[in-house]
């Protein structure tokens, strides 16, 4: 192998490498844009069919990070499924900021259905979005759900505090 084919295969391995690590760079970046800053909770209770998954419902709460939108988050629940009768489940989700004194409530109510084999454990297409403007300093999230089937069961808390920047 001559020096001026090995010069041009070294050439065009750099160039490759470069370009690869370009965009696994880009794509690095431009998945902090997308997710920014989140913190999400579940909490479990009891499944109204007893012998079945446990119902439990989930909080994500969400900010953009690049470019950071101020003041401004996105709220969303997730929900189980059963292996069991499908069931129902109401209750409410409140937010409140204590420095700002915003604060608000919305109510919901879904079906909890059956769990088929291509479908997820956790399904929020139905729950609730919320896109807030609640001011910067603490947001407290609380959701409580009452699940309701074929036995009576306890209802589901769960509360989680994010920092609006």
């Amino acid at each position: 192998m001559n020096s001026t084919w090995r010069n041009r295969l070294v050439a065009g391995a750099l160039t490759v490498a470069t370009a690869a690590g370009m965009l696994i760079g880009a794509g690095t970046a431009s998945a902090d844009d997308t997710l920014g800053r989140l913190d999400d909770r579940t909490c479990q209770g009891v499944s109204p069919n007893i012998v079945d998954l446990p119902y439990s419902v989930g909080i994500r709460v969400q900010q953009t990070q690049k470019p950071i939108v101020h003041n401004s988050v996105t709220l969303y629940l997730t929900k189980p499924v059963t292996f069991l009768a499908p069931y129902s489940a109401s209750g409410t989700l409140t937010w409140r900021n204590p420095v700002s004194g915003q604060h608000g409530s919305q109510r919901f109510s879904d079906t909890i259905q059956r769990y088929q084999l291509l479908m997820p454990f956790v399904d929020m297409s139905s729950m609730p979005t919320l896109y807030l403007h609640p001011g910067v300093g603490p947001l407290d999230v609380s959701i409580s759900a009452q699940p309701k089937g074929l036995v009576p069961v306890a209802p589901v808390t769960c509360t989680v505090r994010f920092t609006v920047i």
